[in-house]
């Protein structure tokens, strides 16, 4: 900020209008504010104070009265302040609040405080507010600082100033913290402090899980398969000395460790995948060799039973051969039947010859002829009798061939159609075997 211009007038201990010109006592860059004590050079710096915020640093703050008593009874009190801040100008002109007569009949009455602030635009002076409240912000944010900041960090009360000179040294830091507003940087200490128990805690906090996950971890390891050393700082005491290895060091080692311990897993892995593979390839040969070895042993029995079958085929085949022979006699029937007849005939004869018997029993050469034939007739009786008592047994022995023949005829049929059958997955068994 740079001041260009203050009117003081009936305030303080300034009874007319006083007027300062900043630019002219500026033009060496630094000026010097100097005069007898009561001359008014803490006056000024009110004045300012009181153009800005509206009231006045110190002490006087408090007395309530900015107007001088030295001035006529219906002068306003007036400031005038006219600063730039950077390339903006501005100009405030604010009075107190104040007591004057009244203009219609005996007494006093009350001025309230008023303010005007302008800024330089346009070649002409813009009207920012007219508003106490008002001004009080826009000048604030102006500025960029308060009234207690303003007459610390700008002004030194006088008053204070002489105080600290006289005051001992926690005296003056007490001073010193409500000039320049020190609390912030207690409240900053203080922060830091709070801050810095909280970070400790957290520190703590970590430390002891990252202790419990370290030994999570070591145990881990420990437990991994193979033979794995044990771990860096396992076995080391809760707070580790200088020498042994950081938390971040243990867990690269046990990641290290894990990884072999992965690599040899992969590997016993692939190796038991392997041998997995070479054993689901032995049980498939067993499998097939013992379903091979299986319908080996059902085609022997087949082959057993083919054979037996064989040699009842060819008995059968014997028995059909002796029944085919047997079916030769076949024809002898109309023979039987005519030597039934003829044994008939000659039963009859055998009867008439007896009957002539009886008849020429007296003629010798007659009874020696007829006996004669008796006997040729009674052999030949004979041969037909034995051929007669044979001839139903001939008839139920052919009959009995007959049936035989057929059953055989259809035992052969079947085992002909059975053979025929099993003769191809016979082959193609043996030739897989």
């Amino acid at each position: 900020m740079r001041l260009h211009r203050l009117e003081i007038r009936a305030f303080g201990p300034f009874a007319d209008t006083e007027e300062v010109d900043f630019d002219a006592v500026t033009r060496s860059g630094l000026f010097l504010l100097h005069g007898p004590t009561g001359s008014g050079k803490t006056s000024v710096l009110d004045a300012v104070c009181f153009a800005l915020y509206g009231a006045v640093p110190g002490a006087r703050a408090g007395a309530g009265r900015l107007r001088s008593d030295h001035a006529a009874p219906d002068l306003a009190p007036k400031v005038t302040c006219e600063f730039s801040i950077g390339p903006r100008r501005f100009e405030v002109v604010r009075s107190p609040a104040w007591e004057r007569p009244k203009r219609r009949g005996e007494g006093m009455t009350t001025e309230p405080a008023k303010v005007t602030v302008r800024e330089w635009a346009d070649g002409s002076w813009l009207t920012r507010t007219t508003r106490p409240d008002e001004s009080g912000h826009l000048l604030t944010g102006v500025l960029g600082m308060g009234h207690d900041q303003f007459t610390k960090l700008v002004l030194l009360p006088q008053g204070e100033f002489a105080a600290f000179l006289r005051a001992d040294a926690e005296t003056r830091r007490v001073m010193l913290e409500k000039l320049f507003d020190t609390d912030r940087f207690s409240a900053v200490q203080q922060w830091l402090r709070d801050t810095t128990g909280l970070l400790r805690h957290r520190v703590d906090e970590d430390l002891a899980v990252t202790r419990e996950l370290l030994a999570r971890a070591d145990q881990a390891v420990l437990a991994l398969p193979g033979d794995v050393p044990d771990p860096p700082g396992a076995s080391g005491p809760p707070d580790p000395p200088d020498d042994e290895p950081s938390p971040r060091d243990r867990l690269a080692g046990h990641l290290a460790l894990a990884l072999r311990a992965r690599e040899e897993a992969t590997s016993r892995r692939t190796a038991t995948s392997a041998g997995l593979a070479r054993a689901r390839q032995a049980r498939t040969a067993g499998v097939d060799l013992a379903r091979r070895q299986a319908d080996h042993a059902r085609l022997t029995a087949s082959a057993r039973r083919l054979d037996a079958g064989a040699t009842v085929q060819e008995e059968n085949r014997l028995r059909v051969r002796n029944a085919e022979r047997a079916l030769g006699v076949a024809p002898v029937a109309p023979e039987v039947h005519d030597a039934e007849q003829a044994l008939d005939t000659a039963r009859a004869g055998l009867d008439h010859a007896v009957t002539s018997l009886d008849h020429a029993a007296q003629d010798d050469a007659a009874l020696a002829s007829a006996s004669e034939a008796l006997r040729e007739r009674t052999g030949l009786l004979r041969g037909i009798a034995v051929e007669a008592e044979r001839l139903p047994q001939v008839e139920a022995h052919r009959c009995g061939l007959a049936d035989e023949v057929d059953r055989e005829r259809r035992a052969l049929a079947g085992a002909v159609a059975a053979a025929a059958s099993f003769g191809p997955a016979l082959a193609a068994t043996l030739e897989r075997l």
